[in-house]
């Protein structure tokens, strides 16, 4: 979705799409229609890239920050090491 779109043509497509998932850079761009996001039932999730405090979360808002700092090294794959000289490195 284009930053420059209005909001119903953003509800437009969520709910054409029947997306359950929404990522936004920050909850400005979803400001004027967080309560009907929040109250989409096909949406089970908002993915904000920043930060967000205290009085922005909610049960379907995450802060992707947040995720990552829950997570504590849990799940996470360790950094494969890349030898240069395999063409496999390059595949």
């Amino acid at each position: 979705l284009y930053t420059t779109y209005a909001s119903k043509a953003i509800q437009n497509v969520l709910q054409r799409t029947e997306a359950e998932v929404l990522v936004v850079d920050n909850l400005e761009r979803i400001r004027s229609f967080r309560n009907k996001l929040l109250n989409n039932d096909k949406i089970k999730q908002i993915l904000v890239m920043d930060e967000i405090s205290h009085d922005d979360e909610n049960s379907k808002i995450q802060s992707i920050p947040s995720i990552f700092e829950s997570m504590d090294g849990k799940n996470v794959r360790e950094r494969p090491e890349i030898d240069p000289e395999s063409i496999a490195t390059f595949l």
